[in-house]
């Protein structure tokens, strides 16, 4: 885990343009992607991050064994100055069985979760507890 490629260089834009980034080596994990963003007062920025990871526990040699949760910081935009004017989040889900989904106001189809969150303050981060081995039980069955 402490190769930043396991988190997957995200693609980022900051007004439509893409931004350079960086990479922050923590002191327990892995560490974060950052870039620079440099905002005027009461300005509205379009800010959009996109990334693919991939979802497996090393210590299992089957893909998905042992992956129990996706989860992304959501509350560090509860310290900015006000809410977030419009929040739009996708994610794809690797399985149906889930059994945990945060924050509320989520739509769901096959695959996947949707957020568009409007004047959002977070409370909670992003959440989704996984629930494979009921998959691959429930895919037995048929």
């Amino acid at each position: 885990m402490d190769d930043p490629s396991f988190l997957m260089r995200p693609a980022v834009s900051v007004a439509g343009k893409p931004v350079r980034l960086g990479f922050r080596r923590g002191k327990k994990r892995a560490g974060t992607w950052v870039w620079p963003m440099v905002f005027a007062k009461d300005q509205h920025v379009e800010v959009t991050v996109s990334y693919t990871v991939p979802l497996q526990n090393p210590r299992y040699q089957v893909q998905l064994a042992g992956a129990a949760a996706v989860y992304y910081r959501l509350t560090t935009g509860a310290r900015w100055a006000q809410s977030i004017e419009r929040l739009d989040i996708e994610v794809t889900t690797p399985v149906e069985t889930l059994t945990y989904i945060a924050p509320p106001g989520y739509s769901r189809t096959l695959g996947r979760i949707r957020w568009h969150l409007v004047q959002h303050e977070p409370q909670e981060d992003v959440v989704i507890g996984l629930a494979p081995e009921e998959t691959s039980r429930y895919l037995s069955l048929l």
